[in-house]
């Protein structure tokens, strides 16, 4: 139970900084005159050092010791195990969130950078899938990925393209109850374009909200029974990082019905396509 108790601690102090940089990093917009912007841009500079360093490490080494108890041979009474599961699971969501704080910042200063490079959208689909089938399993919600056949090569950064479906599967798999159902779909079609949807049969976002989860910080009404809520930082990491590759990123939803962002890249007409 020691070793519980040191888990959580840990987790605690990390959620109460991970708060205040949050705190720290909303600037008023009354106050951006040219003079704040310019202490902005470099208080974010200080900001990603921060998150790097304080932040980061301490969580990526809760997830390490809670694996490294996980997989002790020794038998643990269920309670202990549940518990550091929580933990661990929940150290796993805020370092997710610390890494969007950080690509953000990155982002914002102009320090993110992309390539363009011949990706196949299906090798970023089976990764995704990889790191997502564990959360959608403990939820008891069923993910599905699928492809049409022949899907083309497109050309752009494949890190940044793998960020943006893990933060938009993420998103559905956050607001999907247990016995939903979360799809991620690639297609494309006569105009040349290349869309991979993930749709899911969540609480939905209403029509006031749709432009406003794509804002930094925003937060949409939940309509989730458990008033379940996101960072706001996800979903608009998420449409930067698609501009910045040259694709778009849009929603549709419905309150009750779930929703559908769909990611869409142009196609070259002489690109090659997957067997």
């Amino acid at each position: 139970m020691l070793t519980i108790a040191f888990f959580s601690i840990m987790l605690a102090v990390t959620i109460v900084l991970v708060r205040w940089a949050l705190k720290k990093w909303v600037i008023d917009p009354a106050d951006e005159t040219n003079a704040r912007l310019e202490e902005d841009n470099a208080a974010k500079t200080d900001f990603l050092t921060l998150v790097s360093h304080e932040l980061k490490t301490p969580l990526s080494s809760i997830i390490a010791f809670a694996d490294i108890w996980q997989s002790s041979e020794k038998e643990r009474p269920p309670d202990e195990q549940y518990l550091v599961e929580e933990v661990r699971d929940n150290s796993k969501v805020l370092l997710g969130m610390v890494n969007n704080i950080i690509d953000m910042a990155r982002v914002e200063s102009g320090k993110y950078k992309t390539s363009a490079e011949e990706v196949d959208i299906v090798d970023i689909m089976n990764a995704v899938k990889a790191t997502a089938d564990p959360l959608a399993i403990k939820k008891g919600i069923s993910l599905w990925f699928e492809a049409m056949t022949g899907i083309p090569i497109v050309l752009t950064d494949w890190e940044a393209a793998r960020k943006i479906l893990t933060n938009l599967v993420g998103n559905a798999l956050k607001f999907t109850d247990a016995g939903g159902s979360v799809t991620v779909s690639a297609k494309t079609d006569d105009s040349g374009t290349l869309t991979v949807e993930v749709s899911d049969t969540g609480c939905g976002i209403a029509q006031e909200d749709l432009a406003l989860i794509f804002d930094r910080f925003g937060q949409a009404s939940s309509t989730h029974p458990e008033g379940e809520q996101g960072s706001g930082l996800g979903l608009s990491l998420s449409r930067q990082l698609a501009a910045m590759i040259g694709a778009t990123l849009e929603v549709t939803s419905q309150p009750g019905e779930g929703s559908t962002f769909s990611l869409r890249f142009p196609v070259s007409a002489n690109a090659p396509h997957k067997d």
